[in-house]
């Protein structure tokens, strides 16, 4: 056999094993959750005389609320949600909002279903990135207008200068913050002045 095909046989060899494992990976996640479960809901590991919290980092070797969140998260979301964390790292909450376009075992990528599966990992990681990013610019707060911008930010300054003034401002630095005022109400006059012209 020719180098350049043992090279490619050897990289065929370590993709299927890496499938495999990531297989055996999802499917072990499932049944571990399920597991520590029905010892958590039956309270069998009182057996061992620790508390639940003790026996999650003895036992299981694992902090408590990871398993929590595991437990959680297959009860609320499925075998599908562990399927496509062990993919890509996903949060509860990007899972719920890119939920629609999960159907069982399948995501939709670019109008096909595509098998949540380690297979089609890197596609699914891909498109699972670029919908976090569209849900991030989705969610940022539009741009507020000039001039409520410039409210807000008197309103906080109004209320700096309250605060400042009902405090324990003495001497030097009692008359210095009515300098400011002074100044400022010149200024704005000055504007509102303008603005009426």
């Amino acid at each position: 056999m020719k180098p350049e095909n043992l090279e490619s046989l050897s990289l065929g060899k370590w993709i299927g094993r890496g499938q495999a494992f990531a297989v055996s990976a999802s499917h072990s996640l499932i049944s571990q959750a399920k597991c520590w479960k029905g010892i958590r809901d039956s309270g069998s590991y009182k057996a061992s005389g620790l508390t639940w919290d003790q026996f999650c980092t003895q036992e299981i070797g694992l902090s408590r609320q990871y398993v929590e969140e595991l437990i959680d998260n297959l009860e609320k979301y499925g075998e599908t949600f562990c399927q496509l964390l062990q993919i890509v790292k996903i949060s509860a909450d990007v899972y719920r909002a890119i939920s629609p376009k999960i159907d069982g075992e399948a995501i939709e990528i670019d109008g096909e279903m595509v098998p949540i599966a380690p297979e089609n990992a890197g596609r699914i990681r891909a498109a699972v990135l670029q919908m976090r990013s569209d849900l991030r610019q989705a969610n940022e707060k539009p741009a507020k207008d000039p001039v409520t911008a410039v409210q807000t930010r008197i309103k906080g300054c109004v209320a700096a200068i309250s605060r400042l003034s009902e405090g324990n401002l003495e001497g030097a630095g009692r008359d210095a913050l009515r300098a400011i005022v002074e100044d400022s109400v010149l200024r704005l006059m000055e504007i509102s002045e303008r603005l009426a012209a």
